[in-house]
């Protein structure tokens, strides 16, 4: 599409005010920060359909500081005018007017919108609308993903009505009235209809072109000394009053002072809250802080309400017999009584001190007394915490919270457990208890087997540990770990550990060995398919997948932006004075984050330095930088050309673009929230199309790209398990029938069926023969209605045929049990911290019996905590975030 002079659309040459061709002239950077934009050309373009044309981008200069934009090219019959200049500026013609559209987002800093009329400009207005989704139901956020493709540019802010309408507020009566006379329009996410119109007694808000900025007077110095370092969502829209004083803020929209804290401050915004007066601001964002603000203080009191039925459940978990209980007691003195057990009656003061004589007297509590008592005990728990450096988290633990009940139900005069006793009784007691707790885990590996996971690691004093896990649809379990410092890992030790666990297991209980792709791994893998040829034994694929994002990484073009930005944050955080000043601006948010996730690294740098662009841009042309004596240096003004540079974060966003389909897989096989065998296949085929399109489909451009994933794929995760188990999940192969057609898959499904019925020919006759033709034409139970469930990425395949494939038994067999099993080994490699502390010098006394207790207690106690969040839905799927960095 190219404008009216000839020039690609937004490459038009930059015009003066009298429409004569003027390019910009090269600035340095101190002249970059005062340099005046030009005008973009009148640069006409048609597209007729949904997106009407665009007008050529203005000729802002490329300035990173404050700067005039050009004005933008008008459309051709378009109601949508070009964007204006400003592009690379903070801010559009008018320094903080953000150019004649008023637009908050940079990157569209002096949009118009034109009517057909002519050149008069649309006033930005925003107006409430109603959307009714006809033919079905979509979600809010597909929703507002339409209407970004609608009327893009803007700042959408929508919410729900009921199951099929939504409130949204369109930025003029103008874009209103446009969708109106469209008529319905069908969604391109899902095939809906969407019928916009104009809500009754539709309310229009007033655009501010300082909207959301600090009182008068407020400039950005104080801003960060007001605003507390917190990820509130109340902090964007309020400041401390004083900063020495977090209970008194102010609202920055209606400019009303209160008291009250953060808390108040939401409150006020959400127009919730007895006793607290409404905001009073009629502005689009008064209207997003509210919806905003709302959602916060459910979220917080759903949180309470959660915490306080997980205490109850704790207390009532906790069992202490006494002799000669009677009734309880109630404190008085609160406006909500504190119950205290029949102990509380005979409780002496909290003095070490004090005889028991003086303190067995019956006491009636008051509220202040509680509160004193309560923080005397606190203290005796604090000085345990910092003499033995225990982690403050460890408070949060259920396991203390439970001990500190069993305490006070016991009562005075407890007499802590003895070392020996700790070594020997209770050691074994709490290990058949965690035994107990996992007979559930047990029975799903005898059910729908299991899959082993070796890895091997040294510790900081260069002792070589191999730990043994086993993984089955129920999660990730601890069998064994043992120091092999005075041991070779040749592959006849490594296969003589696998061998032995298979057998404590059950052979007929093991589908699966997954270990990393190193030599010594492969030749144990051979002498297992000498010894059981019915076991398969196949690659990590965390550990492949992080190899290929490495092999990406080091191709040139994008090398080049991974060490610019390694370079960065290593100038950044090698300097007290600079690590200063980059938190000032980022508000004390981190741009490397280490530790979120072990793989990956340099997508999260990226990404994070991504999120935070306008803040670095801000940061190094600021006078508390440039006042810096690091930054003189060579490498400070390397940091600083980078942040300035367009051409790097072009390369970021490339990047970003190429990685973000594979570490949405890492993701999905790294998260051990669900068995991953079933989707790994098909979500690196559909990464390698995202990339193929991310490069517009040019195979020159990605190539090299895809050469990279393909080259650590094969003979890793192509194996005939992963061929097998993308052939046999409903949700791609019912989709995409031609992959019964495929050779590689039809090939790896029969290798596969002769290792899963080894030596029995009748079932592999069954299910090869018989069976698969029933699968694929949607035979008996699998034609019913109900089983479609399989287009929603979040089903259960394994549950899918264990419901679905009674008439091809054998085929069902093999599906719930590949289609349950994990791909990654990551769940074993990320338990390495348990056993560092459990392996140290003095606890090495202990025999070998015992140290394995204690891992196993340690290991798997966290594997049942993570199961109960996963049942509560506190843990959610990784893979479905829109947004890759909110996953991070």
């Amino acid at each position: 599409m190219a404008g009216r002079d000839g020039h690609p659309l937004g490459a038009q040459p930059a015009l003066n005010q009298n429409q004569q061709p003027h390019h910009a002239p090269p600035a340095t950077h101190q002249q970059a920060t005062y340099s005046q934009g030009y005008h973009g050309g009148q640069s006409q373009c048609f597209n007729p359909g949904f997106n009407p044309g665009y007008g050529g981008h203005g000729g802002g200069y490329q300035a990173a500081g404050f700067q005039y934009g050009g004005f933008g090219g008008r459309g051709y019959n378009a109601h949508h005018g070009g964007f204006g200049g400003g592009r690379w500026g903070r801010r559009g013609r008018g320094g903080e007017n953000v150019g004649d559209g008023v637009f908050e987002n940079a990157d569209v800093a002096a949009m118009q919108i034109d009517n057909e009329s002519g050149n008069q400009k649309a006033k930005i207005e925003p107006i409430e609308a109603i959307v009714k989704v006809s033919d079905g139901s979509l979600t809010m956020q597909q929703v507002t993903v339409e209407l970004e493709r609608l009327v893009p540019g803007w700042k959408w802010v929508v919410e729900e009505i009921n199951e099929n309408s939504f409130a949204a507020t369109f930025p003029s009566s103008v874009e209103l009235k446009r969708m109106d006379d469209w008529g319905p329009v069908e969604a391109r996410s899902a095939k809906k209809i969407l019928t916009i119109s104009k809500k009754k007694d539709a309310k229009v808000y007033k655009m501010s072109t300082t909207e959301g900025a600090l009182g008068e007077g407020e400039n950005s110095e104080s801003a960060n000394l007001l605003k507390r370092n917190s990820d509130d969502v109340g902090w964007e829209y309020g400041v401390l009053v004083d900063p020495n004083n977090k209970d008194k803020v102010k609202c920055k929209l209606c400019k009303k002072e209160m008291r009250g804290g953060i808390y108040r401050l939401k409150q006020h915004l959400a127009h919730e809250g007895k006793n607290v007066k409404k905001c009073t601001a009629t502005t689009v964002q008064a209207m997003e802080a509210k919806q905003k603000c709302k959602k916060a203080l459910d979220e917080a009191k759903r949180k309470r309400e959660e915490k306080t039925i997980r205490e109850l459940e704790l207390r009532e978990e906790v069992n202490v017999s006494r002799v000669g209980e009677s009734d309880e007691v109630t404190c008085v003195g609160s406006s909500e009584p504190h119950k205290l057990g029949p102990m509380d009656k005979w409780t002496r003061a909290i003095d070490p001190k004090a005889t028991k004589t003086d303190s067995l007297k019956q006491q009636q509590l008051n509220k202040e007394l509680w509160k004193e008592r309560t923080h005397e005990v606190h203290k005796y728990i604090a000085r345990w915490a910092y003499t033995h450096a225990i982690p403050f988290n460890a408070c949060d633990n259920d396991e203390f919270k439970q001990m500190c009940e069993a305490i006070g139900q016991f009562g005075l005069g407890l007499v802590p457990p003895c070392q020996d006793s700790l070594r020997e009784r209770l050691l074994e007691e709490e290990y058949e208890r965690t035994k107990s707790l996992l007979q559930e885990h047990e029975a799903e590996k005898i059910k729908n087997g299991c899959s082993i996971m070796t890895d091997a690691w040294s510790d900081r004093k260069r002792r070589s540990i191999m730990n043994l896990c086993t993984n089955c649809a129920d999660g990730t379990s601890f069998i064994s770990s043992k120091e092999m410092s005075h041991v070779s890992h040749t592959s006849e030790v490594i296969f003589d550990l696998v061998d032995k666990a298979i057998e404590e297991i059950g052979p007929d209980n093991v589908v699966q060995v997954v270990t990393d792709n190193a030599s010594n791994n492969m030749g144990a893998k051979r002498l297992l398919e000498e010894k059981r040829p019915h076991i398969f034994w196949t690659s990590c694929a965390a550990h492949t997948i992080n190899l290929m994002l490495q092999g990406i990484g080091n191709l040139t073009r994008f090398k080049k932006v991974v060490d610019q930005a390694k370079a960065f944050t290593i100038f950044v955080y090698g300097h007290t004075r600079t690590l200063e000043c980059l938190r000032y601006f980022t508000e004390g948010k981190e741009v490397v984050r280490p530790g979120v996730t072990r793989f990956a690294s340099n997508f999260l740098t990226l990404s994070s330095m991504q999120e935070k662009k306008d803040q670095l841009r801000k940061m190094v042309v600021h006078s508390r930088w440039d006042s810096l004596k690091d930054v003189k240096s060579k490498k400070g003004k390397e940091a600083t050309t980078t942040i300035l540079s367009p051409s790097f974060w072009k390369d970021v966003k490339l990047t970003l673009t190429v990685f973000e389909p594979l570490v949405k897989v890492l993701r999905l096989v790294d998260g051990d929230v669900r068995p991953s065998m079933g989707f790994l296949y098909g979500q690196l085929l559909k990464a390698k199309r995202q990339i193929k399109e991310a490069f517009r489909n040019v195979e020159a451009r990605f190539k090299d790209v895809i050469a990279v994933i393909d080259k650590k794929m094969n003979g890793r995760l192509d194996s005939p398990l992963h061929l097998t188990a993308y052939l046999l999940n409903p949700h791609y192969s019912y989709s995409d029938p031609s992959i019964f057609d495929q050779p590689k898959i039809s090939e790896g499904f029969i290798s596969c069926v002769e290792k899963f019925f080894y030596h029995d020919e009748d079932m592999q006759h069954m299910a090869t023969n018989i069976e698969l033709n029933k699968f694929q034409n949607r035979e008996g139970p699998f034609s019913k209605k109900l089983a479609r469930n399989f287009e929603n990425f979040d089903y259960n395949p394994a549950s899918w045929w264990r419901l679905y494939g009674y008439e091809t038994p054998a085929l069902q067999k093999m599906a719930t049990r590949i289609l349950s099993l994990t791909s990654s080994s990551s769940g074993c490699e990320r338990n390495w911290s348990g056993f560092e502390g459990i392996h140290t010098k003095k606890r090495n006394r202990l025999t070998t019996t015992r140290l394995n207790k204690l891992v196993y207690i340690q290991f798997n106690s966290k594997l049942l905590s993570k199961r109960e969040k996963i049942k509560s839905n506190k843990i959610t799927e990784i893979l479905q975030s829109s947004d890759t960095t909110e996953a991070l």
